[in-house]
């Protein structure tokens, strides 16, 4: 959304086609194990790639002391080879594009990681009309679930199939609206054998935004969001529906570039995120269970700081609290509050040194025991330390080096850990734009 906004915004000589990358990602808590997996285009896509074939290659290594994040360590290494082949296809303002990806997790010296393979397949197409530019999509992705508020996974594989379409309009130099409609089916495609997992959800958003050099950007968005859990069901007088969370927000941000060195944003927002049903008897795996049914109607804010001390030296501050659906713990949702403070130090030759801190703190609402949880969790704080130094040698081939420390304490207890990990990424890229 990001990509299409700013080509929105940019002189119609100088529009790309939306969707295509801008810049690079900022790193996250929620990226720590898979960064690929975060896109700036919809349907978890990155994006129209540019016109042409493009080849992609990397191999990451990585050990970690307790690669599957339990109590009691059991270390590991994951091994992931991986091949990405990308081809656009475009005349003046039009581009159609497809990409795949297939990969495989190998998992050495590890009792609880299985092996298993990562595919990606997506399409989508971006077009520029007189004032708008248009990015819809959609992909089907499998891969291993390793992020940061899953519990004792033990190897579950995740299937994701997702599709949408944005809409990003311009009028005159100041006025931009954009519109969003995106749907995604998520479920496991290997694991325990449950449906608890499985779900469906429509997202739609709709934002303005005013822009002049002196203000800054003002901007006024909403989102409303309809998630169905397929597999799980709530008893009401009337008999069993399935279970689902209604998620609304409204967001007044500004945001404004100080000279060349500073740049500010900030947001506030008022989240109103509940489930569809107040019945508090629910069948998970055809077993009921008396579960909390609360619901969460209150401010959220996000606010980041980036400040160039030089051309090469970056300081980045972000916090936020924000409200995020579940897929793989009992809770259908959790309030996060979000703290990140890093820095990035570009040396010359292509290398890249960055380092920092995260920290996410998680309560969760509408608390269940599931096939994965056989106790309900409260809450979680984590904490990632990381640091690492990226090189690109030549136009084709770039190398990675990272180290980092995870942390998380949870109520109750039996969801903590501590991972210390050291991972080696080496990438290779064949083709043009």
């Amino acid at each position: 959304m990001l990509a299409a906004l700013a080509a929105a915004s940019a002189p119609a000589a100088a529009q790309t086609l939306p969707g295509q990358p801008v810049g690079d990602p900022v790193p996250t808590v929620d990226d720590n194990d898979d960064l690929e997996t975060a896109s700036a285009g919809v349907a978890g896509l990155a994006g129209f790639p540019g016109r042409g074939l493009q080849l992609n290659a990397s191999f990451l290594s990585r050990y970690e002391d307790n690669l599957a994040r339990r109590p009691v360590k059991d270390d590991g290494w994951r091994l992931r080879p991986s091949a990405t082949a990308t081809y656009g296809l475009g005349a003046g303002r039009l581009g159609f594009y497809a990409t795949g990806t297939y990969g495989r997790d190998i998992i050495v010296a590890n009792n609880i990681l299985p092996a298993t393979d990562r595919q990606r397949l997506g399409a989508g197409v971006a077009a520029q009309l007189s004032r708008c530019n248009i990015d819809a999509g959609a992909s089907y992705a499998r891969n291993l679930v390793l992020t940061t508020d899953i519990g004792q996974f033990g190897g579950i594989q995740q299937r994701t199939t997702q599709g949408g379409a944005l809409l990003a309009c311009r009028f005159g130099s100041a006025l931009r609206l954009n519109a969003s409609a995106t749907f995604a089916d998520i479920g496991l495609a290997r694991g325990p054998g449950t449906s608890a997992f499985d779900s469906r959800r429509w997202t739609y958003t709709s934002g303005l935004s005013f822009t002049r050099p002196a203000l800054g950007t003002l901007s006024v968005d909403g989102s409303l969001s309809d998630m169905s859990f397929t597999g799980r069901f709530v008893v009401t007088p009337t008999g069993q529906e399935e279970d689902g969370l209604l998620q609304r927000s409204i967001r007044l941000g500004w945001s404004r570039q100080f000279g060349s060195r500073l740049t500010l944003t900030l947001g506030g927002s008022y989240l109103d995120t509940g489930p569809k049903n107040d019945g508090t008897l629910i069948i998970i795996d055809g077993i009921p269970q008396v579960a909390d049914r609360s619901s969460f109607s209150g401010g959220g804010y996000d606010a980041a700081l980036l400040f160039r001390l030089t051309p090469r030296l970056a300081l980045n501050a972000r916090a936020g609290r924000s409200v995020r659906a579940n897929n793989f713990i009992g809770a259908q949702f959790s309030v996060v509050d979000n703290l990140q403070l890093s820095t990035v130090f570009k040396l010359k030759d292509g290398i890249t040194m960055s380092a920092g801190w995260d920290q996410l703190d998680s309560r969760f609402r509408s608390v269940a025991t599931t096939a994965l949880e056989r106790v309900p969790r409260n809450f979680d704080k984590f904490d990632r330390y990381f640091a690492n130094i990226n090189a690109r040698l030549g136009r084709r081939l770039r190398l990675a080096l990272d180290v980092s420390h995870n942390q998380r304490r949870s109520d109750p207890a039996v969801f903590n850990f501590d991972s210390t990990g050291v991972g080696l990424t080496i990438g290779f890229e064949l083709g043009k734009k």
